[in-house]
């Protein structure tokens, strides 16, 4: 049975693989109606924390590698991605982070890179004892947003708002939990959970860009 991580892969294989948008994959994802409302909230967690950081995480997994991963073995380039989100970002104990990888890595093609994944993470895990600071970037808006993307922004809207935007990006969005239009009255202590919609309500910059006047499709 896939786990948390195992499905966050399979997310970005469809997000950064087949272009397919977050929110669709996860309403996609064979396996996630099976996990527990924590561990569904792990996958999108992972997932998410990668595509946010996606320019820091690659910059890492280039310094890391000898050569470039081959275009076949894209699934172990999501698995090496979900695993430095976790020991550089997420804050993920590194035995937890390092483990987990290293178990997804030996269900593909019978654990051929399940070695070069064990030694790539743990590597990381020694440079971060070395420098806590490893692998953060010091502009990290800039690093993870693509130039294209950032350069329509800014012929758009100007570079403070485009830096903005790209901030913004950057941040979890806020949690709100809406009680249905049918919920019965809230019990004591003022909750009614079961009864509670979550929806996550975008930041303000994210509100105030039309991405078809900026010319993105």
């Amino acid at each position: 049975m896939a786990d948390a991580r195992d499905i966050a892969c399979r997310l970005l294989d469809a997000v950064l693989t087949d272009g397919v948008p977050l929110d669709s994959a996860l309403s996609g994802q064979d396996g996630m109606d099976r996990l527990d409302p924590r561990d569904r909230g792990q996958a999108r967690r992972i997932a998410a924390g990668v595509l946010r950081h996606l320019g820091e995480i690659d910059a890492i997994l280039k310094d890391r590698l000898d050569r470039p991963l081959p275009a076949r073995h894209a699934r172990m380039r999501n698995v090496l991605r979900v695993g430095i989100a976790e020991l550089v970002f997420l804050g993920t104990p590194p035995h937890a982070a390092v483990d987990a990888a290293v178990k997804i890595a030996a269900r593909y093609r019978r654990g051929a890179l399940k070695g070069l994944v064990n030694a790539v993470l743990r590597g990381i895990t020694r440079a971060q004892a070395d420098d806590p600071g490893f692998g953060h970037a010091a502009d990290p808006a800039r690093t993870n947003t693509p130039g294209w993307l950032f350069q329509r922004w800014e012929a758009a809207y100007g570079a403070e708002t485009a830096s903005a935007i790209a901030v913004a990006h950057m941040t979890e969005p806020p949690l709100d939990l809406t009680l249905k239009h049918d919920a019965a009255p809230a019990g004591v202590g003022g909750t009614a959970r079961r009864d509670a919609a979550a929806r996550r309500r975008p930041a303000p910059h994210r509100r105030r860009a039309n991405f078809r006047t900026a010319g993105i499709r």
